[in-house]
């Protein structure tokens, strides 16, 4: 079930006061940035959304969230896809790393 458009403001402060209660149960929690509270708001409106974020931005809340808030709201029927190079991020990471590290004693193997 989708939002109309005209309900989008009602649906914007349903989804914002929904979002604060779920994230009142969640300890670790206090507040999300705008761009997530922006994809989970047009998530749950209907709308695709594509949220390509840098690292360490907050992800991986917006899809623990999202099923979350979701819940809390009868008759819709999202579907929520989350594709996530982590073999990339894995190397990444892993690269940073070892670039981070004194390798003046490397023999060269």
């Amino acid at each position: 079930m989708a939002f109309s458009k005209a309900t989008s403001a009602s649906v914007k402060v349903r989804v914002n006061t929904t979002i604060n209660a779920v994230i009142e149960k969640i300890d670790s929690i206090t507040t999300i940035k705008q761009e997530q509270e922006h994809v989970l708001t047009e998530f749950l409106r209907g709308k695709d959304v594509f949220a390509v974020l840098p690292t360490e931005f907050g992800k991986s809340l917006i899809y623990q969230l999202a099923p979350l808030v979701m819940k809390m709201f009868p008759g819709t029927n999202l579907i929520f896809l989350v594709v996530s190079p982590l073999v990339a991020l894995m190397e990444d990471q892993g690269t940073k790393e070892f670039n981070g590290r004194d390798h003046s004693h490397a023999d060269g193997c």
